[in-house]
């Protein structure tokens, strides 16, 4: 389906398109009886295999906020007030004990994979509020009948106040790993364990980016591939781009013009454009 809008060359048929098929199968697996937000990861899933991805995602990127947006507002209005008001020091004493635990966990984890002690500690910090995931979870189990109403209300209410707290969190994140850091700890452990060796990865960095693929374009990606110079080629012709990439030439459709979808096809690490 994909391919067949791509040929028309028309972007906002494109952009239409993609919405289409995530409102579809989110709606599919609902009236499966399945999690609304699972048939909208299906779909992303789905469309992060195709060979279009990277001009989905890039058209996709400036309704991040808008849609970011909606679903805090729409949990928001599950919170009960009045619950919050009601339990004045059971919910901060479960935040404080919450923010500590996951400080400590995502500080342990980036401390055993070889970072120093400071970034151990900044790591933590940022990663110390309850995920908004886990808002999804909570309303699943709460639909199944696993959690009560108000261990339902006391989830969102701690959920809430950790995700109205991160923002000064981060804000005072450098501040506390400077203090911490002026404590006499042992110097191996300031440093950090060595470093777990990173898996080699197949993204390209510092490459030769090709936008079109004229008489020029195609004189250059013959010259690169002769010297052994890694490169990719950008255009907006579906047929031409499906033919390359048959002929295993690194072909993408993507609209270049366009910053959001030529950053999420990698060309900001391009060091030749």
């Amino acid at each position: 389906m994909l391919h067949h809008v791509a040929q028309t060359g028309d972007r906002e048929l494109f952009l239409i398109i993609v919405l289409l098929i995530d409102l579809v199968v989110a709606w599919l697996s609902s009236a499966m009886g399945l999690s609304l937000v699972l048939g909208v990861f299906l779909a992303g899933l789905a469309i992060s295999e195709s060979d279009y991805h990277h001009q989905a995602f890039g058209n996709i990127v400036p309704f991040r906020d808008i849609f970011a947006s909606f679903f805090f507002v729409s949990i928001g209005m599950m919170l009960d007030l009045g619950f919050v008001f009601d339990n004045p020091l059971q919910i901060p004493g479960i935040v404080i004990g919450l923010l500590l635990v996951k400080t400590f966990i995502a500080g342990m984890v980036a401390f055993l994979l070889g970072f120093p002690f400071r970034t151990t500690v900044m790591a933590g910090l940022a990663l110390s509020q309850a995920g908004e995931f886990s808002i999804i979870l909570s309303g699943i189990s709460r639909k199944n009948g696993l959690i009560s109403g108000d261990h339902y209300q006391l989830f969102l209410s701690v959920t809430f106040v950790t995700m109205a707290l991160t923002p000064f969190i981060l804000m005072g994140v450098p501040a506390i790993s400077n203090l911490v850091m002026k404590l006499p700890l042992p110097e191996k452990f300031v440093k950090g364990l060595p470093p777990v060796p990173e898996p080699e990865t197949s993204g390209m960095k510092g490459y030769l980016l090709i936008i079109g693929m004229g008489i020029n374009e195609t004189n250059v990606a013959r010259a690169a591939k002769v010297e052994g110079i890694q490169y990719a080629i950008l255009d907006v012709d579906a047929n031409r781009v499906r033919q390359e990439q048959k002929n295993g030439e690194p072909a993408f459709y993507v609209y270049a013009s366009i910053s959001s979808v030529l950053r999420s096809a990698g060309g900001h690490l391009a060091s030749v454009v």
